[in-house]
């Protein structure tokens, strides 16, 4: 029996050490129920908002601007000008989170071992 962390939201999966997937388990009175010596848990949790990057910061305001424009303003084309540029905003946003990660590498490809 393992106490689950204080800011799980939801559990996603278990494992053994070192594996976050693999055994089965069941939560009962906020307390996971599994076989096994160790567990290493895959969950969601809750984030502390200081945690995000400016960028989502800026994705959420756009997205805000564009559901609130037709309750307050009663104007299509001014909504439709903030959903478009709130689009703009996340797929800037997911250029920049996909560049903050190392790059793929290309171990074993026949046309780059044939240059050599």
């Amino acid at each position: 029996m393992f106490a689950l962390p204080a800011d799980c939201l939801r559990v996603l999966s278990a494992g053994p050490s070192g594996s976050g997937a693999g055994l089965v388990y069941r939560l009962f009175n906020g307390k996971l129920h599994a076989d096994a010596a160790e567990v290493t848990l895959t969950y969601i949790y809750r984030a502390s908002e200081t945690d995000f990057p400016p960028f989502f910061d800026k994705v959420l305001i756009a997205h805000l601007a564009a559901e609130f424009c037709i309750p307050l303003t009663d104007s299509t084309s001014r909504w439709e000008s903030l959903r478009k540029a709130a689009e703009d905003e996340l797929k800037q946003a997911k250029l920049i989170n996909a560049q903050e990660v190392t790059p793929a590498c290309i171990d074993d490809f026949v046309l780059v071992e044939t240059r050599y």
